[in-house]
């Protein structure tokens, strides 16, 4: 089937692919300035000239930011999964739950461990990445969809797939005739489970990848990096880093005992940037919740989050 990548730069992150499928796009981009003078500019002249509809695989600020914040791309009829749109309408409450659940997971990681990380740093970060003190459009959503549900634009019928894990309200669209499917953030180039806050579940990560398997994929289109040729071999490899992550978390307790969540990380990763050492804890953390539904781990919630072996 015929549709065009555009590029959408963000702060920290790699671009996001906003998608053209006809006079239809997936995805909008970040609500950085940088961000959305991309956007503006592809809308007024470029590769998303003309388009009519919007259509969002989930409501993170790298797919919704730019509707949120340019006039021209929020009045445009939206189609969103289900309990995206209560997000959408709320983007404000959003934010700063985002935001404080955050605050708190860097706050108690570092206090704890041996980087300091000053607050300006974390501060600058969270302002950058979930801005609050900027105006923010009411976005046109139009339609609402569940799983198994059709959207047709022009010709080209997708089907939704929804597809939790990396976010609780995520799908992804698949095109049955071509076997392509656009798999919003589900599935990394890296293979590896996408961590986002308040939502994501590796549980639920890992079910999703079933899930889309079962349909044999010919082509997938990831919302980051470019698409991917040889889907069954990269699925079999996101569920495979699963099971090796999730060993090497065992692994580790079994021969270091009980250690806090910091310690933890510190043994799986090597990794200096505190940014990225915050990100990986929350990945592991996100593990660490899975194998506590499992039974197999401990997770002490306190002052100082501690984990051993059950």
């Amino acid at each position: 089937m015929d549709f065009e990548l555009i590029h959408i730069p963000q702060p920290f992150f790699k671009p996001t692919n906003s998608v053209r499928i006809g006079d239809a796009i997936l995805d909008t981009g970040h609500m950085s300035d940088a961000s959305t003078k991309v956007l503006r500019e592809q809308l007024e002249s470029g590769k998303l000239k003309g388009i009519r509809e919007i259509i969002i695989t989930h409501p993170h600020v790298d797919h919704i930011g730019g509707s949120e914040a340019l006039a021209e791309a929020a009045e445009k009829p939206h189609t969103v999964f289900k309990g995206g749109d209560k997000i959408i309408r709320n983007f404000v409450g959003y934010l700063l739950e985002v935001r404080k659940e955050q605050l708190e997971l860097f706050s108690r990681l570092f206090s704890l461990g041996s980087k300091d990380v000053p607050s300006k740093f974390l501060d600058s970060f969270l302002d950058s990445y979930f801005p609050i003190n900027q105006h923010y459009r009411d976005v046109n959503i139009w339609r609402v969809v569940e799983e198994g549900e059709e959207i047709r634009i022009g010709k080209v019928t997708l089907t939704v797939i929804h597809t939790p894990g990396h976010e609780a309200n995520h799908m992804a669209l698949y095109h049955k005739p071509s076997g392509t499917l656009f798999s919003g953030d589900l599935i990394a180039d890296n293979a590896q489970f996408a961590y986002a806050p308040l939502t994501s579940s590796v549980r639920d990560y890992e079910n999703s990848l079933r899930k889309v398997l079962r349909l044999k994929p010919i082509l997938i289109v990831p919302s980051h990096g470019e698409p991917i040729e040889n889907p069954t071999e990269h699925l079999n490899k996101c569920l495979e880093n699963v099971q090796k992550t999730k060993g090497r978390i065992l692994n580790t307790l079994v021969e270091r005992g009980e250690i806090t969540h910091f310690q933890l990380v510190e043994s799986l990763f090597n990794a200096a940037d505190p940014m990225r050492v915050g990100f990986l804890a929350a990945v592991v953390l996100s593990y660490l919740d899975y194998l506590e539904e499992e039974g197999k781990v401990v997770v002490r919630r306190n002052d100082e989050t501690t984990v051993s072996l059950r």
